[in-house]
């Protein structure tokens, strides 16, 4: 992968569908930052939403190679956030039911 390269949606899925470690970093330092202010925005908890973002690219990591083509990587990784920050909440939900019957 060359360092001065622009890879589009489509070239950068299949660098990383095929396993290209450095893809998948330069994917990362491009959308880290805007999925962590999306989760933020919606969690309020900054230690949470670096959790659900480390979710979020170790699932795209292990799904790989089963990423959509012909879909837009960036479209897809929100997708991927907006279902962790459910998850997130509904973990909470259970959790602050099951204390609340501890007491």
């Amino acid at each position: 992968m060359s360092a001065n390269h622009l890879y589009n949606d489509s070239e950068l899925l299949s660098l990383i569908a095929g396993g290209d470690e450095k893809a998948f970093g330069r994917f990362y330092q491009q959308t880290n930052g805007g999925i962590y202010n999306a989760v933020m925005a919606y969690v309020k908890d900054p230690e949470a939403a670096r959790d659900i973002v480390q979710v979020v690219y170790i699932r795209i990591w292990n799904r790989r190679q089963t990423l959509p083509a012909g879909r837009s990587l960036k479209n897809y990784l929100f997708i991927l956030a907006r279902n962790a920050v459910f998850d997130h909440f509904k973990r909470v939900t259970i959790e602050t039911k099951w204390l609340a019957t501890l007491r």
